[in-house]
């Protein structure tokens, strides 16, 4: 039956799909994109009454989260009626009828794509992102775009000058992290069921943290790209290229694993796309009830490296006492980190084409983030940027014979949760004054990215301010499938989703 068609009412939703403790209708933003799934393949609810749905939502409390930066109502209703078509012909994907945002760095076919810059303020690309392409051929709905820091150059706030702040659901007055902040709130608020990030440096998995989802970063080459990060005509928007990584930002583990499905696998225009060696579908997966046999290591100072917030350490080691109560070994063990900030900022530089960069802003430089000014503005040296790539050697090979001696390792997502609108990172962490809060936030995260490794943030616990705090976790180049299972072990023991609706 259809529960709300042409009425506009509300009623109370008694389908026997609906996850237990859910009664309204209303509810139905925060159910998972698999639930969803299920009730429209048994055609209980329509994929347009889903999207009239969550614009409705859109337009009664994006005012005050504004996590989405181009809405195009006509094409999502659009999209939704052909949708309904193929569900009355029998013919479902994956993620039938599931409306998903797409962080404003993605390329979408006849959707505004800005990157948050005054730039590309007009683009309207001409063709769809590999990501969006499957994600349309699995029977997902493009919802808009979701705001972005501009070229993703800050994994502390979402801001830019063409869209504003995106603030977190959990408290409109911090931030929820960058870059892929906008995605993140999305889902936090129940705004969109799914949404897709983008992590050159933590972009995912600190934004994740910050807003209480899950988050993950899958191995390097594991979901292609392009033309993002991978077309030089478009500068600004191909930087990244060695370190951007597609991922999942869910409310579930599960709901994660499923986006990635849809979204992996080869592509010949992405170079770096990884032909062989992916593990099977993510979502097909069996819950570890248990994880007996695993050693995990842990640290929340990776070498005395990085400063904590107590509350965020103390919520952090009652979790990994959480993993060792499922049957884990675990250990106070980290790896080798041999390329410092320093040595990471300056590989972002390699790959952002300063030259061509620099040409293209002409005319907006007065509009660009001062974080971009100041690495295209920087005279590097050969010798900084040689030693910045010999040091990324070294890291891999200290990771990989880490994860010879261990199955994962798991850290603090961020050090601190999350911080005051256009606070660029605290002055001090654990009462020591920090000389460059803003990069304190990525500590635990851009090694990764420098790497490739899988990793992944999950709940973990809420600060006393009522603000939620992520943990974590990491493992060997193509081990997606166990990151995926520890989160799940441990969301499905210990973790409970949040749902709420935010002030507006």
């Amino acid at each position: 039956m259809w529960l709300f068609k042409e009425s506009g009412v509300r009623p109370i939703f008694d389908g026997p799909q609906l996850p237990k403790g859910f009664r309204y209708m209303n509810e139905i933003a925060f159910l998972e994109a698999r639930d969803l799934v299920s009730l429209v393949h048994a055609k209980e609810l329509s994929p347009v009454e889903i999207s009239e749905y969550f614009l409705a939502r859109i337009e009664e409390h994006d005012n005050s989260v504004n996590a989405f930066s181009t809405v195009d109502r006509d094409s999502v209703v659009e999209q939704a009626k052909e949708s309904e078509r193929a569900q009355m012909a029998g013919q479902m994907g994956d993620l039938h009828g599931v409306p998903v945002g797409i962080k404003d760095l993605i390329f979408t076919k006849g959707l505004r794509t800005t990157g948050g810059s005054r730039m590309y303020a007009d683009l309207v690309p001409t063709e769809d992102d590999v990501v969006v392409e499957r994600l349309r051929a699995a029977g997902a709905i493009i919802l808009g775009k979701t705001n972005t820091a501009e070229f993703g150059f800050s994994a502390n706030q979402t801001e830019n000058e063409l869209f504003g702040a995106t603030r977190n659901p959990w408290d409109l007055a911090t931030s929820p992290g960058g870059s892929s902040g906008g995605s993140a709130a999305a889902v936090a608020a129940g705004l969109c069921p799914i949404a897709v990030g983008s992590d050159g440096g933590g972009s995912v998995r600190v934004p994740s943290s910050f807003c209480g989802v899950f988050g993950l970063k899958p191995t390097f080459g594991r979901i292609p790209l392009f033309p993002g990060c991978r077309d030089p005509k478009f500068p600004g928007l191909s930087a990244w290229e060695a370190f951007e990584h597609i991922g999942p930002i869910a409310r579930s583990v599960a709901d994660g694993a499923l986006l990635v499905d849809v979204m992996s696998g080869p592509d010949r225009r992405d170079r770096h796309s990884a032909q062989h060696g992916m593990p099977a579908r993510l979502s097909g997966l069996s819950r570890l009830d248990n994880l007996k046999g695993l050693r995990i290591a842990w640290s929340t100072d990776w070498d005395g490296a990085e400063l904590v917030d107590p509350e965020v350490a103390d919520a952090f080691k009652a979790a990994v006492e959480r993993l060792s109560e499922l049957g884990a070994t675990v250990v106070n063990a980290s790896p080798h980190r041999a390329v410092a900030r320093e040595q990471f900022a300056a590989l972002v530089a390699l790959e952002a084409d300063p030259p061509a960069f620099k040409k293209a802003m002409q005319g907006y430089e007065d509009s660009i983030n001062d974080r971009v000014l100041q690495m295209l503005n920087r005279e590097w040296t050969l010798g900084e940027l040689a030693a910045a790539v010999t040091s990324r050697k070294a890291m891999y090979l200290a990771f990989t014979d880490f994860f010879d001696r261990y199955d994962a390792f798991v850290t603090p997502t961020v050090p601190f949760t999350a911080m005051p609108l256009g606070q660029e990172g605290p002055d001090r962490i654990a009462g020591q004054k920090l000389e460059a809060p803003a990069r304190a936030v990525i500590g635990f995260c851009y090694p990764f990215n420098v790497t490739g490794h899988p990793a992944a943030s999950v709940p973990c616990g809420v600060s006393a301010d009522n603000l939620p705090i992520g943990m974590q976790i990491v493992s060997k180049s193509h081990g997606d499938d166990l990151v995926v299972q520890i989160a799940a072990a441990y969301e499905q023991a210990f973790t409970h989703p949040p749902q709420f609706i935010p002030a507006g």
